[in-house]
């Protein structure tokens, strides 16, 4: 089976996965990004307005196969409140 390694970034923060996983295949890593992106944005999530958080998917030779990105926006309209 492939080895896939996903990398995370938070705000432009990246942090380098250097052990990955064999998975199945390309579907197998696209579903383990998005799960990894939910989780990440679940625990990491600080009540900022704007947040973008992404999983960025390598093969065994370092290229890059996906990256699957998740943005938090929030804007406000008309009066503003604290």
């Amino acid at each position: 089976m492939p080895r896939f390694f996903f990398d995370t970034r938070d705000n432009g923060q990246t942090t380098r996965d250097e052990f990955g996983r064999e998975l199945a295949g390309l579907d197998a890593a696209r579903d383990l990004a998005v799960r990894t992106l939910t989780g990440i944005a679940a625990d990491e999530f600080d009540g900022s307005d704007q947040r973008t958080f992404a999983v960025e998917v390598r093969d065994e030779r370092g290229e890059p196969v996906l990256t699957s990105e998740l943005t938090f926006a929030t804007r406000r309209f008309g009066a503003r409140s604290g």
